[in-house]
């Protein structure tokens, strides 16, 4: 017969008549950072003898980890400065909060999230990055003149944003950026076809209407038939459209 006795930030008692092992899961305060420690002491003792052992254990706090399913749809509600990101089914059920922040874009393997966070007007907000396996966020673009928007390549180790006057190919650790285009300052909201790499893009100035980059960013052409006031392109999973 043995009982242990948790003591310290966490606290639990439990009996176990017949000897046998048993796992525990410990909840920690809500508050608690992540990167903490929490000390738990486990003392097993023998009720028929006097001996006693004591365990430490150090437990290491980790961020929430929000992974999204296959089939599931990210999406925010709205606030101010920054809205919340969600994901849920389609049917509305198991839904859990990922971050706060805006205008999320999930990477092709459906690991990373990319979004907007730090101002409630959306286009002068921060890019940010988050691992959805280890919930680390790494902030990757500060907003110094206006972010419109921002895609992943089909290889979710680079993204591709706007800024100011140029479109951006740019690591997803900050990593290794150039620039894919700087021909118009009203050139934004790029959007990856990850089939075959090209890049659409929308333009709001005469003469303008969705346009595409080849992958490295050459070869800008505005699609016939487009016009100002069409924006926020996106692809098809194929590649063969852009609605």
């Amino acid at each position: 017969n043995h009982t242990l006795v948790g003591s310290g930030a966490i606290v639990t008692n439990a009996s176990f008549p017949d000897g046998s092992l048993r796992s525990f899961t410990f909840h920690v305060s809500t508050n608690t950072p992540p990167g903490a420690s929490q000390q738990f002491n486990a003392f097993a003792v023998d009720t028929v003898g006097t001996t006693s052992t004591v365990v430490t254990l150090n437990l290491g706090i980790l961020p929430l980890v929000t992974n999204v399913g296959p089939g599931e749809i990210v999406y925010i509600r709205a606030g101010s400065p920054d809205g919340a990101i969600y994901v849920a089914a389609p049917d509305g059920s198991n839904e859990r909060e990922i971050t706060i922040g805006e205008q999320p874009k999930l990477s092709l393997d459906g690991r990373y999230l990319a979004f907007h966070r730090d101002n409630a007007i959306y286009a002068k907000a921060n890019l940010y990055v988050r691992d959805l396996f280890t919930g680390e966020e790494r902030l990757l673009v500060t907003d110094t003149d206006f972010i419109t928007s921002y895609g992943w390549r089909a290889d979710p180790a680079r993204l591709v944003y706007d800024l100011a006057c140029s479109i951006y190919d740019i690591g997803r650790d900050g990593s290794g950026q150039f620039t894919l285009s700087n021909v118009s300052c009203y050139d934004d909201a790029p959007a990856v076809n990850w089939i075959d790499g090209r890049v659409a893009f929308q333009n709001a100035q005469p003469g303008g209407g969705i346009g595409v980059l080849t992958t490295n960013g050459t070869a800008r052409t505005i699609i016939p038939g487009t016009k100002p006031g069409d924006v926020w392109p996106a692809w098809s999973a194929d590649g063969e459209w852009i609605s």
